[in-house]
């Protein structure tokens, strides 16, 4: 799932952590001061949140385009061999009923 532009899980928990952790020191710095202080956390909150945004919609179009691509060569494998996609989903179908008989 690695490629140039495709994002890693662990950066994507990265950033959420980082959201998190401004969040908290936002909220903790909220309850006793006001000002400049608070500005300057909330201006990192939501750089954060906006960074984290672009990349999960980046994250969701790579995950959606290469599940496209891996359902258009499910089909076309099928296609190309339909009595060995029959044979295969029997012989699954037949373990899992066997499985399930045991019990």
């Amino acid at each position: 799932m690695k490629s140039g532009t495709a994002l890693t899980k662990e950066k994507l928990t990265a950033q959420m952590k980082t959201v998190l952790a401004n969040t908290e020191e936002l909220l903790n710095a909220t309850s006793g001061e006001a000002g400049d202080v608070i500005q300057s956390i909330r201006s990192r909150v939501e750089e954060a949140l906006r960074s984290a945004r672009i990349d999960l919609r980046s994250f969701e179009h790579d995950v959606v385009e290469k599940a496209g691509a891996a359902a258009e060569e499910t089909d076309r494998y099928v296609h190309n061999n339909p009595w060995l996609a029959i044979g295969t989903a029997a012989g699954v179908g037949l373990i899992i009923g066997i499985i399930i008989g045991r019990k």
